[in-house]
């Protein structure tokens, strides 16, 4: 068990790194951008796979944790329903560097059970779910 973790968690890993990051917005103060990765679509049905990668100019703490740590962007893996309109993050990882570079401060290669939330109209979930959903 203990090995799949682990081979899922160079997966992930490993996709930051072969990534194609295609700016998708950037923060009005401009201390954080937003890139998704076009060839990490993955449409089955009504449904899509993408990656996200949040970036920050400045290091981030982690708030979960009870020590300091650092991170400077972060990796997500997102499912969107394009039928539904509704999302889920299955699966994370936060960099110490920018751009998914660095070592991986925290990350979970695989929620289990991810909820599905609403997507609300005008919300950065909608430029999303239509750049993934919009893949031919």
């Amino acid at each position: 068990m203990r090995n799949v973790i682990l081979m899922i968690m160079l997966a992930v890993m490993s996709n930051g790194a072969l990534a194609k990051w295609e700016i998708s917005s950037t923060s009005k103060d401009g201390l954080q951008s937003q890139y998704i990765d076009r060839d990490s679509i993955l449409k089955k049905y009504d449904r899509v796979q993408m990656s996200v990668l949040l970036d920050f100019r400045d290091a981030q703490r982690v708030e979960e944790s009870p020590s300091p740590m650092f991170y400077k962007s972060i990796e997500k893996q997102f499912d969107y329903d394009c039928k539904n309109m509704q999302y889920r993050m299955t699966a994370y990882s936060y960099y110490s560097d920018q751009m998914g570079e660095g070592d991986i401060v925290i990350g979970n290669a695989r929620l289990s059970e991810p909820n599905w939330k609403k997507i609300v109209p005008g919300s950065s979930e909608t430029e999303l779910r239509n750049i993934a959903c919009d893949k031919k």
